[in-house]
Parts: structure tokens; sequence; C-alpha cells
């Protein structure tokens, strides 16, 4: 990909946006907006279908299923006006996986799965707790990707002082202080006291990443809409004091 085109992928704003392109524009563009969506969304995606199915080649298989679709442009009149891109790709998935067990239960009746597909459906609550948590998770990854290119922006390693914490949260202070060191390779240039004020800022850094996530995916940087997603994502309590910064 070229460098204007990365340039121009790199200034999009809202997973809407981005959805827009991957079925309006032509050429590199839309191939692009395309893989960038299917990307960024193959994990969270595939752990729901992964969920949902408890089988992993069938999570898969669905997954590409979806890929075509979104390719083809089935997606294409789906709009911010319409609800959020969470819920959008909710119900894409959900509505996927039905599809596919209808089929099952038109097939022939010596398959294995046709005897049980009634037991195979998940109830709606169980789909949405699941959905919230391959969302959560995705939220998680990205903001720990987005913290990783700001501490490295900033040649401060918040990434890595998180990491450390998250891994071993039994170390104290002068524990993380020698672990980012032999890390770093730069010995005895943290402390105890500085690692708890550089683990203070990255955990800052960190849920301002979060935040930032979540206003791409809302395509807004309205606090109340965001506010009610970080509520439902279960991060509110985290993020809280960074959204009240935001405020």
């Amino acid at each position: 990909m070229d460098e204007s085109l990365n340039a121009h992928l790199s200034r999009i704003e809202t997973r809407w946006t981005l959805l827009r392109q991957a079925h309006e524009a032509s050429g590199e563009l839309r191939q692009a907006s395309q893989e960038s969506l299917l990307n960024r969304y193959h994990r969270a995606a595939s752990r729901y279908l992964l969920a949902m199915t408890r089988n992993p080649e069938l999570a898969e298989e669905l997954f590409q299923d979806f890929a075509v679709r979104f390719l083809r442009g089935d997606f294409r009149g789906a709009n911010p006006e319409k609800g959020r891109f969470r819920a959008y790709l909710k119900s894409s998935l959900v509505s996927l996986h039905r599809d596919y067990f209808r089929r099952q239960r038109k097939g022939p009746s010596q398959e294995p799965l046709a005897g049980d597909l009634a037991d195979r459906l998940p109830e709606d609550a169980d789909l949405d707790e699941g959905f919230d948590q391959s969302w959560r998770d995705e939220l998680i990854q990205c903001a720990w990707n987005r913290l990783q290119g700001i501490g490295q922006q900033a040649g401060q390693p918040f990434f890595e002082i998180l990491q450390l914490r998250s891994s071993n949260p039994e170390l104290n202070s002068g524990g993380l202080a020698a672990s980012l060191n032999a890390k770093l390779e730069t010995a005895g240039h943290y402390n105890a006291g500085s690692v708890r004020k550089l683990l203070q800022r990255a955990r800052e850094k960190f849920a301002e990443a979060l935040l930032e996530e979540v206003a791409e995916s809302l395509g807004t940087r309205a606090t109340e809409p965001m506010e009610e997603e970080l509520i439902n994502s279960g991060l509110h309590a985290y993020c809280k004091p960074a959204l009240d910064r935001w405020r």
C-alpha cells in the first residue's frame, strides 16, 4: 500500500466512515478500507462466533462467510443513524449464526448436527454477554496497541511498565523498577519512586487510549454516548477519571 493511501486511512476518524469507503470508494482505497475493517474486527468477531458455536472450525467458516458478504456489499445500507457500530456488528454476526442453523435444520436428517440444533442456539442474553465480552477484549487489545505507539512517540515505556504490572501483580515498586531496568537494559535508570510515577502516568494514558477507541467505534466524541458505551462495555469504572478530564 503506498504512503498516500496509508496517510488517508490513518486520518479516518470513525468506523462508519471506513465502512462507507469500503462500499462506495473505488480501486485501492476501497480494497484498503475493506481490509482495514476486516482486520480490525476479525478477532472480536471470531471470538464471538467461537463462543456461540464452541467449534473453532465452524467459527472460522462463519467469519469467512461474513467476510464474503461484506466484500460483496451486503452491508452497504448500514449508517450511524440506525445505531452504534457495535450493535450493527453484533446483529450481523447473530443473524449469520442463526442463518447457518436454519440452513442446517433444512438439511438431510442424517447430518449429525440436525438432531440437536435447538440446543445449540444460545439464548439472547447469552449472545449479548458473549458479544460484549468479545467487544471489550478487542477494545482493550486495541488500547494496548495504541498505548505502545503513544509510549514510543513520547519516549516513555508506558506499555512496558503496565505490561509488567499486569503480569506481576505481586511485585512492589522496587521490584517493578528492577524488572523494568532489566527489560529495557537501563541499569539503575528507574527506582521505586520514578516507577510509581511512571505507572500512574501509564494508567492514565491507557485509559485515554480506551476512550479514543470507544470514540472511534461510536463515531462521536460526545461524552454522554461515550459514557453509556463504557458502562455497557464494563469499562466505566476504569475510564471514569479520564472521561471526567475529557469533558
